[in-house]
């Protein structure tokens, strides 16, 4: 009888720990950045609305490899520079995170003059932006203004985060 016992509790040790070591998975939380570029064009009537999308997976790990298996979401801070190119200008342009009420709103812009905002509306913009990726895995920025025809420009975005993966 000794000798069972003592098969069932060695049986029991080696199955406890060999199902324990299974467990490989290492989440932890790291530095991550997000940049984006949205190239635009306002269009031959002058104003123009129009919308784009940053998801999940155009964040990356300390600025190198991108992570499908992100858990968790921090934002630390962030930036957002609008840059007008060939000839043109930019009357006025607001920058809206779909479904949220954050929002930028810009005057005149040259070319020549990129605007770049750090300021404490561009950092609830932005952390407004990077709730709704940790939410939905996406973000969508829409845009209004009114400028020159033809003008091409560019929406860029930096945000610091946290992020929690998974190796």
């Amino acid at each position: 009888m000794k000798k069972n016992i003592f098969v069932a509790v060695l049986f029991s040790i080696v199955a406890l720990v060999s199902f324990s070591s299974c467990e490989t998975d290492h989440y932890y939380w790291d530095r991550g950045r997000l940049d984006y570029v949205a190239e635009l064009r306002v269009p031959t009537n002058n104003t123009f609305q129009t919308s784009f999308r940053i998801y999940e997976n155009d964040i990356r790990l300390r600025g190198y490899d991108r992570y499908v298996e992100i858990h968790d979401l921090k934002f630390i801070s962030g930036y957002s520079d609008i840059y007008v190119y060939t000839t043109g200008y930019i009357d006025w342009m607001d920058l809206r995170v779909d479904g949220t009420n954050a929002v930028l709103q810009y005057d005149i812009i040259y070319l020549g003059y990129p605007v770049q905002d750090e300021t404490e509306k561009a950092q609830y913009f932005l952390n407004a932006m990077t709730e709704q990726i940790r939410r939905y895995g996406y973000a969508t920025i829409i845009v209004e203004g009114k400028g020159k025809m033809n003008s091409d420009y560019d929406i860029e975005i930096g945000v610091d985060l946290d992020i929690y993966i998974r190796d």
